[in-house]
């Protein structure tokens, strides 16, 4: 019901950029749908994954402005899995967390490779040259009961 609900939303979009509905003549018309093409990965909600269909346009280009509100989730649950990462809490324990709050569908590879992102700004910092001299310096650890 959702996945109908999302793409009758899409299509609705596109039928006002047009100015016109699937099959209708109208003399103002500038462009044509031209079929449609599945998204790479199925989108991530609360009820499990949803395969959408994104039309295709005969000129130009179209991607629906209600996918675009998915991915700034994405890119927010992303920079959230990355922080506890950084944090230290296992990629177990997240996977328990997404299991709870629904998105049982995200494995621990996809924490890692999110977390990836900021293992190159941690290496650049570690390596860094200390050319000044400092008064203090701050050594942080994580401990872990074996």
């Amino acid at each position: 019901m959702l996945e109908s609900g999302i793409q009758s939303i899409i299509e609705a979009e596109l039928s006002s950029i047009l100015g016109a509905e699937p099959y209708q003549r109208v003399e103002s018309r500038t462009n044509y749908r031209n079929g449609y093409r599945e998204r790479k990965e199925p989108l991530s909600t609360g009820l499990g994954p949803i395969n959408v269909s994104i039309p295709k346009l005969r000129s130009g280009s179209f991607y629906p402005s209600i996918l675009k509100q998915y991915q700034r989730v994405d890119r927010a649950l992303i920079s959230i899995i990355s922080e506890a990462y950084f944090a230290g809490v296992s990629t177990r324990k997240m996977n328990h967390l997404f299991i709870d709050l629904g998105l049982g569908n995200i494995d621990r590879s996809f924490v890692s490779r999110c977390a990836a992102q900021i293992d190159e700004e941690v290496e650049i910092w570690k390596n860094r040259p200390l050319e000044r001299r400092y008064a203090y310096i701050w050594l942080d650890a994580i401990y872990t009961k074996i």
